[in-house]
């Protein structure tokens, strides 16, 4: 099969070559190959400064796809610290309240033992106090006493009240 090409391949090389060298074009033909010579160059012109353009472009967009993602970086750093703070807050905050409803409780719980022991002192200085009606003199000691446990009664309700 090469040898078969070969001869038709040098017959067209040969015509090319004697065309060539003839130059024999019509003025037509040298007009209209120069026209498109033009209008090609024209194109490539159009194309490179469209590339020169468009390479241009590009360069921008990806300096605001940068810009953006940085911005997007610092907003995510942002939310997470914003995150991170509200979480520390919320947690203080429960400690706090936690806090706060234990020392209510005990509070409570002191409250009611000094309630309790109120009670007791109370029964205890009516028997005391119909003791001494029967008798005729109160003794200095039981006033004293009562005072005691009043001042005591009354600054428990001022700790109950402050918490």
């Amino acid at each position: 099969m090469e040898r078969r090409m070969r001869p038709v391949i040098l017959l067209a090389g040969l015509g090319i070559v004697i065309g060539g060298a003839t130059g024999c074009v019509s003025y037509s033909t040298y007009e209209l190959a120069k026209r498109d010579a033009e209008h090609t160059r024209l194109l490539y012109q159009n194309e490179t400064r469209r590339a020169a353009e468009l390479a241009e472009q590009n360069k921008k967009l990806r300096l605001q796809v940068e810009d953006m993602e940085a911005k997007v970086r610092n907003a995510t750093e942002t939310a997470d610290r914003a995150s991170r703070e509200y979480k520390a807050v919320r947690d203080e905050l429960l400690a706090l309240k936690m806090q706060s409803e234990e020392e209510r409780h005990l509070a409570k719980d002191r409250l009611k033992h000094a309630q309790k022991q109120l009670d007791k002192e109370r029964a205890v200085l009516e028997a005391e106090a119909e003791l001494q009606a029967k008798s005729p003199a109160v003794s200095e000691q039981t006033r004293d006493r009562v005072r005691q446990l009043l001042q005591e009664v009354q600054s428990l309700l001022q700790q109950v009240d402050k918490h």
